[in-house]
C-alpha cells in the first residue's frame, strides 16, 4: 500500500492456548508459534498450570470466595478505622440487610452521608441518596426501628449557652427528614471530641453517649469528659442532657464511649483515664437519671489524666443473662505504660446483669517486644448467649516521617472467637486472610458475617457463614505463578517513523486462579520488561495482598510472559497487512511523532515515561530483572485539578502539660490538611510541619516550651498524579503555652 499514513498500528498475532513453566521460557516457545500463524482471532489464554483446577485453588485461597470488590461505589478509606491507640475517632461506616436479601452502604464522607445499595452479591452499586450535614461537625449514624438518627455538632468557642452545639435529627427510611431536636449550649466547647459516639433505642426512646471538651475551667483548660442524652423519638423532645461535671454517667477524661441496654437499664462502657483510670461500666436508669451500679473493668497504671493508657475498648453487649465487653492492652505495669515497642493483647470480660461476678479472659499471649499486636475488637451478638469477638492481629513496624511517628503494618490477619457464657472458648480462633474497618460487622438473616473494607477504593465486602468458619482458614500465601493470564496478543508490531521506543506491549484482559477471577491493584501489578528494543519482551504479573508473602518481600513470586516485538519498515510499496486489523486500545497513548515524549527504556509502574538510557535484553531463557512502565488504563483527564480554598476556623488552646489542642474547620474534597506551627510570625524558629488526615478537624500538640507563644497556620491539599496541590495557608493564629 501507497503512502500509508504516519499512525501507529497494533497487529496482532494469535496462538492457541499456551503453556509456561515457573515463569520462565518453556523449550516449546510460544513465540514460534504466533510467527507461523498471524490469522488465528485474539485473546489468548497462557496457562502455566493447567492442572490447576477450580477445586485446586478453593483449596488453596479459600478466603477469597468470602471477598467480593465492588463494581463502582464511592471511594473511601476506612480500612483499620475502628482500631485506635489512645482515643477514638467517629464511625463513619454502616452497613444494613434489606428485606429482599440486597444491603445499604451508608457512610460519612465528606460532610455527607453516603447512601448506597448492593445487590446480594455486593456487585452493583446504585445511589440511594447523599444527605448533607446540617452542621459541620459529624457526630454519628443510627439506624432504629421505625427511623433513622444523624447526629451532627458544631464549635463553640464563645461558650454560648445560646449556640446549638449538637442536633439530632430524624429520617423516616426514605430519607425524608422528619424532626430535630437541639442542643444549646450544654457546656460543650466542642462537640464530639476524642471519642466514637454509640447510640441505642429502648421503649420509644433514644440513647446516645459521646464525648465534648467543656467550658474553661478554673485552670483555664478546655477538659474532655463524656455526654449523654436521652431523646422522645415520636416528639424529638430532650428527656435528658448529661453534660456537666459530675454528672449521671460522668467520666473524665473519656476516649472512647459504648453503649447497650437490656429492656430495663442502659450500660455505659467508657475508656477513662483520670477518673476513673480504668475500662469502667455504670448500669444507669432509663432516664438517665441515676447510676446504680458501676464496675472498673480493667484498670490503667500511670497518671491520673495521662492521654496514653497502653490500651482501648472495643465495646459492650447485653446477650442473654450477660455483659460482655473486651479491650487491648500493653502489659500494665508501675509509670511506664505504653513504650512504643511494646505489643497489646486481647481481653474479655463477662459479667452478669447484677455486675457482681466478672469472668476476665485474656484471648491472646503476644510477647511485649514481640512482633504481633492484637487490634482493638468487635463484639457481635450470638443467638444462644455467646458473643464473638473479632479483631485484628498485625505485625507492626514503628517508623518516623520528620519527626511523625507511625506504625507500618507488614502483616494482618482478622481473628474470630466465639465465647461462652463461663468465659471459655467455643472452638478454636479462626484466623481468615482479611482487614477490619469502621463499619462493624452485621449477622444477616441467613447466619452471615457481612462487613466491608475501602483503601482509597470502593467497598472490598466480606461474608463468612458462621456454621463453616472452620473452611475459611488461612493456610497460607497464595503463588501468583499458578495462575493463567488472558492476554490480548503474543506478537507486538508497532509502526512509527520516528520510532522513539515508547512501546508497552500486549494488553492483559484478566488473571484468573483456577475458575477465581483476580483483581488487578488488590491481588496482582502489571508491568513490562525488556520491552523497548525489537526482540522479546515480557509482561510481568507481580503478586499482591494475598499473593506476597511479606516474608519473602525480597524475592516477590513474579510470572513472566513473554512476546515479541517487530518494528516494520515503510518502503514505497507494501502490502497491506493480511489478519484482523486491531483499533488501537484506549490506553494507548497516541501523538503525532513530532511531539512524542521520548520515553525511558524502563520505569517502575504507575511512574512517568522520562529519558534514560537502555540496555538491549540479553537472549537467554531467564532474562534479567527489571522494573517496567505499566501499561495506562486509561488516559488521564484533560482537567486541571483545582486547589483546595483558605483554610479558616483555625483555633488552637492551650492544654494542661504544655500540651496545644488545634481545631478547623474541615473542607469537602480534599485528601488531607498540612499542619505548621513555630516560635515566630515567619516560621522560621523552631518551625514544625504535621500531616493531619481529612477525617479530623483537631490535632494534639505535645512537648511545647512553657511561657512561649506560638504561632499556627494550616492549608488543605488534594493528591493529583504528579503530586500533592495544595491551597493557600491560613491565617496566622498564635497561642501561648501557660500551663
Amino acid at each position: 500500500m501507497k503512502n500509508m499514513k504516519k499512525i501507529k498500528i497494533l497487529s496482532i498475532l494469535l496462538a492457541s492456548s499456551l503453556t509456561l513453566g515457573s515463569g520462565l521460557l518453556p523449550s516449546y516457545s510460544p513465540l514460534m508459534a504466533a510467527e507461523k500463524d498471524q490469522t488465528q482471532t485474539a485473546p489468548i489464554t497462557v496457562t502455566p498450570d493447567p492442572a490447576l483446577g477450580a477445586a485446586d485453588a478453593r483449596k488453596d485461597l479459600p478466603q477469597r470466595f468470602f471477598r467480593t470488590q465492588s463494581e463502582g461505589g464511592t471511594v473511601s478509606k476506612n480500612i483499620s478505622k475502628n482500631n485506635y491507640k489512645t482515643w477514638g475517632d467517629a464511625v463513619d461506616s454502616f452497613i444494613e440487610e434489606n428485606e429482599d436479601g440486597s444491603f445499604l452502604r451508608i457512610e460519612q464522607i465528606d460532610s455527607e452521608l453516603i447512601v448506597e445499595k448492593y445487590d446480594s452479591d455486593f456487585k452493583k452499586a446504585e445511589l440511594v441518596t447523599k444527605v448533607s450535614l446540617p452542621l459541620p461537625i459529624y457526630g454519628g449514624y443510627f439506624t432504629g426501628e421505625n427511623a433513622r438518627f444523624l447526629v451532627c455538632g458544631e464549635s463553640n468557642p464563645e461558650e454560648s449557652n445560646e449556640k446549638e452545639v449538637v442536633r439530632i435529627i430524624k429520617y423516616d427510611n426514605d430519607w425524608n427528614e422528619l424532626d430535630h431536636a437541639s442542643v444549646y449550649g450544654a457546656n460543650t466547647y466542642n462537640p464530639f471530641g476524642t471519642g466514637i459516639l454509640q447510640m441505642t433505642e429502648m421503649n420509644g426512646i433514644l440513647y446516645i453517649t459521646g464525648g465534648h471538651t467543656m467550658y474553661a475551667a478554673d485552670d483555664g483548660v478546655h477538659h474532655q469528659a463524656s455526654m449523654n442524652f436521652a431523646v422522645n423519638e415520636d416528639n424529638m423532645e430532650l428527656i435528658t442532657q448529661n453534660t456537666e461535671i459530675g454528672c449521671h454517667g460522668f467520666v473524665s477524661h473519656s476516649l472512647c464511649q459504648c453503649i447497650a441496654q437490656d429492656g430495663t437499664d442502659i450500660y455505659l462502657f467508657d475508656h477513662g483515664d483520670g477518673h476513673p483510670r480504668s475500662a469502667y461500666l455504670q448500669k444507669i436508669d432509663a432516664r438517665l437519671k441515676k447510676v446504680s451500679k458501676v464496675l472498673q473493668v480493667f484498670k490503667f497504671n500511670g497518671k491520673i489524666g495521662a492521654n496514653e493508657t497502653g490500651a482501648s475498648i472495643g465495646g459492650v453487649e447485653v446477650v442473654g443473662d450477660n455483659i460482655f465487653t473486651a479491650g487491648n492492652s500493653v502489659e500494665q505495669f508501675g509509670e511506664v505504660y505504653e513504650p512504643s515497642t511494646y505489643k497489646r493483647n486481647l481481653w474479655v470480660s463477662v459479667i452478669d446483669k447484677k455486675m457482681e461476678n466478672q469472668i476476665f479472659v485474656w484471648l491472646t499471649d503476644h510477647e511485649n517486644l514481640g512482633e504481633w499486636s492484637a487490634r482493638t475488637p468487635y463484639l457481635i451478638p450470638a443467638s444462644d448467649g455467646s458473643c464473638y469477638v473479632m479483631w485484628e492481629d498485625v505485625v507492626e513496624v514503628p517508623k518516623s516521617i520528620n519527626g511523625i511517628y507511625y506504625y507500618d503494618v507488614k502483616q494482618f490477619f482478622t481473628k474470630i472467637a466465639k465465647v461462652k457464657p463461663d468465659g471459655t472458648i467455643d472452638g478454636e480462633i479462626h484466623t481468615i486472610y482479611g482487614r477490619l474497618s469502621d463499619c462493624k460487622p452485621i449477622v444477616t438473616s441467613d447466619q452471615k458475617l457481612v462487613w466491608y473494607t475501602t483503601e482509597k477504593t470502593s467497598p472490598l465486602f466480606y461474608s463468612l457463614d458462621l456454621n463453616r468458619l472452620s473452611s475459611y482458614e488461612f493456610t497460607g500465601y497464595g503463588n501468583i505463578e499458578k495462575c493463567s493470564v488472558t492476554i490480548s496478543a503474543l506478537s507486538y508490531n508497532f509502526y512509527d517513523p520516528s520510532d522513539n521506543k515508547t512501546h508497552i506491549g500486549p494488553e492483559v484482559l484478566s488473571v484468573n486462579y483456577g475458575d477465581l477471577k483476580l483483581t488487578e491493584g488488590v491481588d496482582y501489578n502489571v508491568s513490562y520488561s525488556d520491552n523497548v528494543d525489537m526482540g522479546t519482551g515480557y509482561i510481568q504479573i507481580t503478586g499482591k495482598g494475598f499473593f506476597k508473602d511479606p516474608a519473602t518481600d525480597a524475592a516477590d513470586k513474579i510470572l513472566r510472559i513473554p512476546y515479541q516485538i517487530k518494528y516494520p519498515t515503510e518502503p514505497e510499496d507494501t502490502e497491506e497487512p493480511t489478519g484482523t486489523p486491531y483499533q488501537e486500545p484506549s490506553w494507548f497513548v497516541t501523538g503525532t511523532p513530532a511531539t512524542t515524549r521520548k520515553p525511558s527504556a524502563t520505569k517502575k509502574p504507575g511512574t512517568s515515561l522520562s529519558p534514560a538510557a537502555t540496555k538491549k535484553p540479553v537472549t537467554s531463557t531467564a532474562p534479567k530483572k527489571t522494573s517496567y512502565p505499566k501499561r495506562t488504563a486509561k488516559p488521564a483527564s484533560s482537567s486541571a485539578p483545582v486547589a483546595p480554598e483558605k483554610m479558616t476556623g483555625i483555633s488552637p488552646v492551650n492544654l494542661k502539660g504544655k500540651k496545644m489542642m488545634i481545631t478547623w474547620t474541615k473542607q469537602d474534597n480534599v485528601s488531607g490538611y498540612q499542619l505548621q506551627y513555630a516560635m515566630n510570625k515567619k516560621f522560621t524558629l523552631k518551625k514544625k510541619t504535621l500531616s493531619c488526615s481529612k477525617y479530623r478537624s483537631m490535632k494534639l500538640v505535645s512537648g511545647l516550651k512553657k511561657n512561649k507563644t506560638y504561632y499556627v497556620r494550616m492549608r488543605a491539599y488534594v493528591q493529583t498524579d504528579s503530586g500533592n496541590l495544595y491551597g493557600k495557608w491560613s491565617k496566622k493564629v498564635k497561642c501561648k503555652i501557660k500551663k
